[in-house]
């Protein structure tokens, strides 16, 4: 009967304890039904759990990286407004150090959306 009941679904399970506990005479039956429901159970609850925390973790991990991302990014700033007028080639430099903050901040964002790892 135990081989027969781990073939069975769930709500299989929860329909043949329905129909055995109507009978008294199946009580053997009937216990191991609901042995095997809750073994189900217990087990998918688990791996609920285990699979909610890993989702949590993650995207506590993402949001460290994309804080870490966006420190590099505001430090780039900072270089980008630090740059004195007289330095040679001005425009060319300004316009590089721009292009990487962009790039860093939407690099940022796409490890909070979960777009890369």
């Amino acid at each position: 009967m135990k081989e027969q009941l781990a073939k069975m679904t769930i709500i299989e399970l929860v329909r043949t304890a329905h129909s055995y506990s109507t009978s008294i005479k199946q009580t053997g039956v009937y216990s191991e039904l609901v042995r095997e429901m809750a073994s189900r159970l217990e087990a998918l609850n688990l791996a609920h759990i285990g699979a909610i925390t890993a989702l949590s973790s993650t995207e506590k991990d993402r949001e460290q990286r994309a804080q870490g991302v966006e420190m590099f990014a505001d430090r780039k700033s900072k270089e980008l407004f630090s740059l004195h007028p007289d330095t040679h080639a001005i425009g060319s430099i300004a316009a590089s150090k721009s292009a990487e903050v962009h790039e860093l901040r939407e690099f940022a964002a796409k490890l909070r959306a979960g777009e890369v790892i």
